[in-house]
């Protein structure tokens, strides 16, 4: 019998996402192969870099030297405090502009339309651009006109995208949520700070279902970390790689049935 095939869910929470990588090295180290990855927000940038096949040492080593300016411009407020046409160009230059076609394993990542607010998945053309889309927090980051479509961060909508994993062809799905455990901020200082708590409430009543598809759920605590704390990189990896470590023999098992 052939093993099952297992997908990955990665969810959006901006610098918490890094704890993606922490589970991609857990996977890695303990031998088990990633079939499928889709993700949003931040999901969606350590996703596409994973299935255009950077490894998890890469990726691990990028996080810590990338800061915020090799991301992001402030503009001219309008649609937007953010053009994140930065993002956009980093992440292409480190996929060499490949498209969903060209990558080395199946993904796609998860907008949201503004105009409609329907869920938009994104598996075709340049990667880059489709997780520009994918992680444009609206009020912070200006929107991405797709197709004709106005595309905001998919996790208004869907912030761990578990159904979207197995469309992609995944037996055995484990969802990874980076704000699990996240004590709102009595007093947040900022308008980031505000939009992304915000963000954070909205999202956890409709994350409740997509969750509950999930094999495995794991949460590496880092909820109590701020969306914009880069600089606690590699702190942030390591929880996600702890997590990870202590389910591999579940996953294992799962894939083996």
């Amino acid at each position: 019998m052939a093993e099952r095939r297992l997908g990955l869910a990665l969810g959006g929470g901006a610098a918490r996402g890094l704890a993606h990588i922490g589970v991609l090295q857990a996977l890695n180290e303990a031998g088990i192969r990633v079939f499928a990855v889709a993700g949003t927000s931040a999901g969606a940038v350590i996703g596409a870099l994973y299935a255009g096949g950077l490894s998890p040492h890469q990726l691990a080593q990028i996080a810590q030297h990338t800061t915020w300016a090799h991301l992001a411009r402030l503009t001219v407020p309008r649609r937007g405090l953010v053009d994140t046409r930065k993002l956009e160009e980093f992440i292409n230059s480190l996929l060499r502009g490949k498209s969903f076609a060209q990558l080395d394993i199946p993904f796609a990542c998860v907008a949201t339309d503004l105009v409609t607010g329907d869920e938009v998945v994104l598996r075709e053309g340049n990667v880059a651009a489709a997780v520009r889309a994918s992680a444009s927090v609206p009020g912070i980051m200006v929107p991405v006109v797709r197709d004709g479509r106005l595309l905001v961060d998919g996790g208004v909508v869907n912030n761990v995208p578990v159904s979207l994993t197995r469309q992609l062809g995944a037996d055995v799905v484990v969802a990874v949520d980076v704000n699990a455990g996240a004590i709102l901020d009595r007093d947040p200082k900022g308008i980031i700070q505000i939009i992304l708590q915000s963000m954070e409430i909205m999202q956890r009543r409709a994350l409740r279902d997509e969750i509950m598809l999930a094999d495995v759920l794991l949460e590496p605590g880092t909820g109590f970390y701020s969306g914009i704390e880069l600089d606690r990189a590699a702190e942030i990896i390591a929880r996600g790689r702890d997590v990870a470590l202590a389910q591999v023999e579940r996953i294992r098992q799962l894939m083996a049935d």
